[in-house]
């Protein structure tokens, strides 16, 4: 409860500061702005000619005031992107879990399934796309160990597509995004299709640790995304407990923006 408080006061401050700051800007630039002219007129303009000296003044002062207007227009849009950047915060703490970082990755692991349709795993694999990442492909059993505890943490019990589907030319697994062998799971001689079908690759925390499985290609509509630290959307998020799938079982990143194409 102290934490979901605790991001309610964060997310507030997190949208009120930049106004205030913006304010604040505002009104020393105007002032700065208004003493520099003052003191140059007073230099260059002799004293008996307050004439001179006023338009000298009013020349400059609105030469800067054009560089005033250009640096409100940049702090405005510093500001609604900051806005939009909690937008995309909110849209996704409804739609996944996210992990910490991890090898220079994180990992986005979907909350709960698409109701009116069935996805795929190709349509899973554009959905991570437009994080800037792509369905997860695991490379060794220490990712796969990470990954398996963070799922772990996850109370809802579900399975994950993940980036991996069976070649039956090839006789062996590869993953969808780039195209190249998944040697890892290829050393795993127990996870094989049981049934024609069954030709994609799913992470299921049903049981602890998490365990792969091959499963259709058109299924329930969760998956898991790896998103690379060089394009992530989210910054690091800490393990907090959770009970049900709206509350989570880890914490969600402080930061968001959009990374689509």
């Amino acid at each position: 409860m102290f934490g979901r408080r605790k991001n309610k006061i964060c997310c507030c401050l997190a949208t009120v500061f930049p106004q205030i700051l913006y304010r604040m800007k505002v009104v020393l630039l105007c002032l700065l702005g208004c003493l520099t002219v003052w003191a140059e007129a007073r230099q260059y303009v002799p004293r008996r000619n307050r004439l001179q000296r006023y338009l000298y003044m009013f020349d400059h002062f609105d030469r800067k005031l054009m560089g005033l207007k250009f640096e409100l227009l940049q702090i405005k849009n510093i500001v609604k992107d900051i806005k939009h950047s909690q937008e995309k915060k909110g849209q996704m703490e409804r739609k996944f879990y996210v992990s910490n970082e991890y090898g220079g990755s994180y990992y986005l692991a979907r909350r709960s399934w698409y109701e009116k349709f069935d996805i795929g795993f190709r349509e899973a694999n554009d959905v991570c796309r437009t994080f800037g990442g792509y369905l997860l492909e695991i490379n060794g059993e220490l990712e796969y160990n990470y990954v398996a505890y963070f799922l772990s943490s996850i109370p809802s019990k579900k399975h994950f597509y993940t980036g991996g589907f069976y070649s039956r030319r090839y006789k062996g697994w590869y993953f969808y995004n780039e195209g190249y062998e998944a040697r890892y799971f290829n050393t795993l001689t127990e996870i094989r299709p049981t049934r024609e079908e069954f030709r994609c690759l799913a992470i299921s925390n049903h049981v602890n640790p998490a365990k792969f499985e091959a499963i259709e290609c058109y299924s329930d509509g969760t998956f898991i995304c790896e998103i690379p630290e060089t394009k992530t959307c989210c910054y690091q998020a800490s393990v907090s407990t959770g009970t049900s799938q709206d509350e989570g079982a880890l914490a969600l990143p402080s930061q968001l923006s959009d990374c689509s194409d």
